[in-house]
């Protein structure tokens, strides 16, 4: 978020060039897996003196972020929190968030972020007309790529399509990483 990979990626989603339709769902994940006694308020963000509002405090607020950015820098309007799991503490450590950025509910964010699952960082921007996805964000370390899967849905044929562009690249990795090699 304090990168300039940010201004990059919303770039690629905004370019003048791309079809125009409108984002109408964006989704973020954001979980480490630390130990059980980590968990059970071994750290700040775990204990009741620390941060009180846990993984929401500490991982969810990037996952906010990402929808803020995408739909435009604007507040959201509704939040609906839909299932919460605490430690001892009653401090949050999984949560699943949906946000609303307009009245009727068609600009939405579902986002999760976690202190129990395995480590991810992942976000995807849909449209009626495809998804941009995009995983392995490292929202807290340097980053040596980003690469950016478009997928495109033909209305007609029903023929999907899906591209894969690299919005950052060190001089040093393939174009794709090891996984889709």
């Amino acid at each position: 978020m304090h990168h300039e990979r940010l201004n990059v990626l919303l770039d690629k989603i905004n370019d003048p060039f791309r079809i125009h339709v409108k984002i109408n769902l964006v989704t973020s994940g954001f979980s480490i897996q630390p130990s059980p006694e980590w968990i059970d308020g071994g750290d700040i963000r775990t204990r009741s003196d620390g941060d009180p509002l846990g993984c929401i405090g500490d991982l969810g607020w990037y996952c906010a972020r990402i929808g803020i950015c995408v739909f435009g820098y604007r507040w959201p309007k509704h939040l609906k929190v839909i299932g919460v799991m605490t430690n001892r503490f009653g401090i949050v450590i999984d949560v699943d968030v949906v946000v609303s950025f307009d009245d009727s509910e068609s600009e939405i964010l579902k986002f999760h972020c976690s202190f129990v699952h395995a480590p991810r960082q992942v976000m995807a921007v849909l449209t009626l007309l495809g998804s941009n996805y995009c995983s392995g964000l490292r929202f807290l370390e340097p980053i040596d790529s980003i690469f950016l899967i478009l997928s495109f849905l033909d209305l007609k044929t029903r023929q999907s399509s899906r591209l894969i562009i690299t919005i950052l690249e060190s001089r040093t990795q393939s174009l794709l990483p090891p996984v889709w090699s």
